[in-house]
């Protein structure tokens, strides 16, 4: 029991390295690092143009611990702050795990009072990060 517990730990200690170290690619644009961090393709020309000239970017994320949950490490959750449009947007994300700790998907959750839809470039970075822009 011990052992894997100590396992579990371990593993949760990777997940959340790797997901911090993502983050902090995407927040000092170092997209091709984000890249290979990221479990299955990104589409990094998105990502960059979201950030560049959009008007948002990652600014800061907090509080990241990855989940034990049916026998695997295969979720994290963070806090993240966004510009957009030179106002700070503070939303929670839900990152999923894939083979070889690698993050899955990254989905940024709309603030509660801020209607789905209404932040685009929030939609986008869902698109982009998570695969679907309904969050």
């Amino acid at each position: 029991m011990l052992v894997h517990q100590g396992i579990v730990l371990l593993q949760k200690i990777k997940v959340e390295k790797n997901t911090a170290a993502f983050l902090k690619a995407v927040q000092s644009k170092d997209f091709g690092k984000a890249a290979e961090l990221y479990g299955s393709p990104i589409d990094l020309e998105k990502m960059r143009k979201l950030h560049e000239e959009e008007g948002f970017r990652l600014l800061n994320y907090d509080n990241i611990r990855a989940d034990y949950d049916d026998g695997c490490v295969c979720s994290v959750h963070a806090d993240l702050t966004f510009k957009v449009n030179g106002e700070r947007l503070n939303v929670s994300a839900v990152v999923s795990v894939s083979t070889g700790n690698k993050l899955g998907q990254i989905c940024a959750i709309t603030p509660s009072g801020t209607e789905r839809g209404s932040v685009p470039v929030l939609s986008e970075w869902n698109l982009i990060a998570c695969g679907s822009g309904s969050f």
